[in-house]
Order: structure tokens, then sequence, then C-alpha cells
């Protein structure tokens, strides 16, 4: 498969793992996340999508190692791609704050809804995020 450039197959993977998510074919989704790094270095894309699906199973700590490896990967900005920039720092901040509220890791939880509303305070999610940590004590109101 020489033809195309790597990181429309990057793309594909990506999409195809998405659209095994829609038919709940976790097996497949995860298969083609993963396939993705076949073609190229891990993307921010890539290990949201598979933090998803580990999360969806209630996988969280697996999850939680996904999305923090997202967070740690710089979008690649001279390889033509499209960038989702909230794959990067957003989306992986909010889905970190809920896997580790699920695990009952309130601080660690916290922590991670802190740089969440740092990015993006006007967020639909952080809202609602902002809201329960208010409740539960972390936030003055």
């Amino acid at each position: 498969m020489e033809d195309g450039f790597y990181i429309n197959k990057i793309d594909a993977c990506i999409m195809l793992a998405h659209c095994y998510l829609q038919i709940e074919d976790i097996k497949l989704a995860l298969t083609s996340a993963f396939s993705s790094f076949v073609y190229g270095l891990p993307t921010g894309e890539a290990c949201c999508v598979i933090g998803e699906i580990y999360r969806m199973r209630n996988d969280y700590n697996k999850a939680i190692y996904w999305y923090e490896c997202a967070t740690n990967l710089q979008p690649d900005l001279n390889s033509g791609a499209f960038i989702d920039y909230s794959s990067y720092r957003i989306v992986p901040y909010i889905w970190l704050t809920v896997c580790y509220d699920k695990l009952g890791q309130y601080e660690k939880a916290y922590y991670y809804h802190k740089l969440a509303f740092k990015n993006d305070p006007l967020n639909p999610s952080v809202i609602i995020n902002q809201k329960y940590f208010e409740k539960l004590g972390y936030v003055k109101k």
C-alpha cells in the first residue's frame, strides 16, 4: 500500500475507529485506532479515540493512560493534516477529570478540571464540572 500520504492513512484509521464505535464493535475500533501507529507517531486524535474506547468499557486506568498520552503530544503543524486541537488539551483534560472522579481520586480529578478550566472556561462540560466541584467544596462559590 504505497499510494497516498501517510497522514491521510492515519486520518482514515481514526475515522474508521469512530465508525466502528458507532456500531459498537469495540475490537475493530481499537484495531483501527492502533493501526494509525503503523503510518506515523501517535497523534492526540488517535490517543483520545483509544481513551474513549477504554472509558466506554469502564476501564478507567487504561483510558487515563491514553488521555495523558494525548496531553503530552504536540500536533505536527507541518504534516498537512487536519488537526483537532482539542484532542491535545481540552478533550483529554475533561475526560481525565471524569475518569479520575469515577475512580474516586477527586484530587486528581480536580487537578485536571483546573487545567480544562484554564484552557476553555466556557466549554459546557467544564461549566458542568465546575458546578460539580463547587458542590464537593473544591471551588469557592
